[in-house]
């Protein structure tokens, strides 16, 4: 099946939500609660790639923040969307943030873009055609042994953030060069795939976080790692590399 519409039909809905989201100076945030933040423009956005969608196709669609919009079927298409990753760093003027889209069917992604509205990068990667920035193709970026890599990773809302998960983590990067904490797991995996970054891991990630970065690393083939921790809240651990050793 040629999903070539559909991508272009993604890449259109993130360009339109980032130019939205770009010119905008009132951040109001809505909640702030433990180590997660919610903001007004979360909820406009994904109103605005939801109807996009919907304008171009019937499928159902996962957003962060309104959910399911209908019953999923075993193997069935379906839209997945982050409206804004990074919101926290949209709210304070950090300018690491993305607008994410993805298709998949089950478990299996199809297509994925990253937009980063602040750089007017779109990366975007479809099954079986290539992995493209701006519309140029990207070429599969070089493995580096891992004395040489740079990990982005991160510590999400879901994380229990107590020393034990502290620990593991600190055990878990020491065979990187450097870690990156970018603020979002979307652009992180975006990186892997341009070759900005070598590896991505965080774990308690929700889907909608990291299915369109998935999408665009599944075409490279990078080793990956991605684990179902609890189906009814979308929760993964998730780790992508380009290491070599």
């Amino acid at each position: 099946m040629d999903f070539r519409p559909e991508l272009a039909l993604a890449e259109s809905a993130a360009r339109e939500a980032g130019r939205m989201l770009a010119g905008r100076i009132e951040r109001r945030v809505l909640s702030s609660e433990g180590h997660d933040v919610k903001l007004e423009l979360d909820r406009i956005s994904e109103e605005l790639i939801k109807a996009a969608l919907a304008h171009g196709t019937n499928l159902p669609i996962l957003g962060e923040e309104s959910g399911l919009s209908a019953a999923l079927e075993p193997n069935r298409l379906f839209w997945i969307v982050d409206p804004l990753d990074g919101s926290l760093n949209f709210s304070r003027g950090i300018p690491l943030c993305c607008v994410s889209i993805a298709l998949w069917s089950g478990n299996a992604p199809v297509l994925g873009v990253v937009y980063d509205f602040n750089r007017d990068e779109m990366v975007s990667g479809l099954r079986s055609h290539g992995v493209y920035l701006n519309g140029a193709p990207v070429l599969r970026p070089e493995g580096r042994n891992a004395a040489d890599s740079i990990l982005a990773t991160g510590f999400p809302s879901y994380l229990l953030h107590n020393e034990q998960t502290l620990q593991r983590v600190i055990r878990d990067i020491r065979r990187y060069k450097k870690i990156r904490l970018l603020g979002s797991a979307a652009l992180s995996l975006a990186y892997v795939a341009l070759g900005r970054v070598n590896a991505y891991f965080e774990d308690s990630i929700k889907l909608w976080d990291v299915a369109a970065g998935l999408a665009i690393c599944s075409e490279f083939g990078f080793a990956t790692e991605l684990i179902e921790l609890d189906p009814s809240q979308y929760l993964y651990r998730v780790r992508v590399d380009n290491v070599l050793v």
